[in-house]
């Protein structure tokens, strides 16, 4: 009989967590978090589960019984100050914590008033509760880091964004390359910035040069619909997955650009979207039914693969957030994001293959095959070699015709 392992379960990452990440993901922008420093801490060993090193930059106030009970935030405004001071940064960005909005802390209106007193751009971050998840706190700081860093500039042809590149999606940086090797394979475009997790402040800065934005989360979409309204700047929504879905893709973006995708990228989509049509096999076994856990758009992409293109049956596709931040979700997908709530799912599972986290495959049957393809990553020790790999596009649906299981 196979052993089993024991887990806590954990609601999802809350939306200051992934507002946190986020922010963390540029790697070049100070941060300065009014709350707890314990709860600072707690955010941090969360950090290399996500594939990421590192918290230069990060700053808290702590906060005391005084500024809890009496609402005192002198705190913050001595903080604000003597980081402008010592380190004169461009940009500042004012993270609340849970704490500090139990307390109903204003740090908009904080950071509204010290606008005059201080050098730095301050771009307040206060909507942090209870209710919501990770995936709006990446909405949440997309929006405002969009709106306080993109500077007017003329668009350079040929030039594009990808938007929604974050650590909290697996393999999130494999998917921004392989969507950049596409691009520029299909029609000789160059990527501009992909953010948040790879063009730092100055990709936020240069974001009005591209001609088109990609958004390839439903989270970025505030975003790309501000940047067409001020610059005037179209954008293509989804990402690519499977060869089919990555042609599909292609053809969404030739429309809006108005360049022909390259006839030796459909011919060879279109070849091996024809082979995908065979049986699957991994390891010698035949794969007949699948089941996915993870973020919206890699559920949704993945699964349309799978039953679309390599006719496989799903068990279950589960999304490990909320529905908050997705417009028109699909009606198939189960929006679960605790994880106790999928468990049982995961326990009934045989003779299938699932896409999932560290801890629904420890939770697996021995006649399912098991591929790491969601956060968290926990049972096993990935700092030595932190790399993931992305299931999007062309590359993503060829790793999976070559995958070998992977034992946890």
């Amino acid at each position: 009989m196979r052993e089993r392992r024991l887990v806590r379960y954990l609601p999802a990452p809350s939306e200051r967590m992934g507002a946190l990440w986020a922010l963390l993901s540029l790697g070049d922008l100070m941060i300065l978090e009014y709350g707890p420093s314990g709860t600072t801490h707690y955010s941090m060993e969360a950090l290399r589960s996500l594939g990421m090193q590192g918290t230069r930059g990060l700053y808290t106030t702590h906060m005391d019984q005084d500024a809890v009970v009496m609402g005192d935030m002198s705190a913050l405004s001595s903080a604000i100050r003597e980081l402008d001071e010592l380190h004169k940064p461009k940009y500042l960005a004012v993270l609340g914590s849970s704490v500090s909005s139990l307390i109903g802390a204003d740090i908009t209106a904080l950071c509204a008033d010290m606008r005059g007193e201080i050098s730095a751009r301050l771009i307040p971050i206060d909507h942090c509760d209870f209710h919501s998840d990770f995936s709006l706190g990446l909405r949440i700081v997309m929006d405002a880091l969009v709106e306080a860093m993109a500077q007017d500039a003329a668009s350079v042809p040929g030039t594009f964004n990808i938007l929604g590149v974050s650590p909290d999606a697996y393999g999130a940086r494999d998917d921004a390359a392989e969507i950049a090797r596409l691009m520029e394979e299909a029609f000789g475009w160059k990527l501009n910035a992909a953010l948040p997790w790879g063009g730092g402040k100055d990709g936020f800065c240069r974001t009005a040069r591209a001609s088109i934005n990609l958004a390839i989360r439903d989270e970025t979409l505030p975003s790309a619909r501000f940047l067409r309204g001020k610059y005037d700047t179209p954008y293509h929504s989804g990402m690519p997955y499977g060869y089919k879905g990555t042609l599909d893709w292609l053809e969404g973006v030739s429309n809006i650009i108005g360049a022909a995708v390259n006839p030796r990228v459909v011919e060879r989509l279109s070849r091996k979207a024809e082979a995908a049509r065979q049986p699957l096999m991994i390891n010698g076994r035949r794969v007949e039914r699948f089941a996915v856990i993870g973020v919206y758009p890699f559920v949704k992409g993945m699964c349309g693969f799978l039953e679309g293109e390599s006719g496989l049956t799903p068990v279950f596709r589960i999304c490990s957030h909320s529905p908050e931040t997705v417009e028109s979700p699909d009606a198939a997908i189960q929006f679960l994001p605790e994880e106790r709530d999928w468990m049982e799912q995961v326990g009934n599972l045989r003779d299938a293959i699932l896409f999932a986290d560290d801890v629904s495959l420890s939770m697996a049957r021995p006649s399912v095959v098991r591929v790491l393809a969601s956060h968290p990553r926990i049972l096993r020790d990935r700092t030595d070699n932190p790399a993931m790999n992305g299931y999007c596009g062309e590359r993503g649906a060829d790793l999976l015709y070559t995958h070998n299981e992977r034992e946890d």
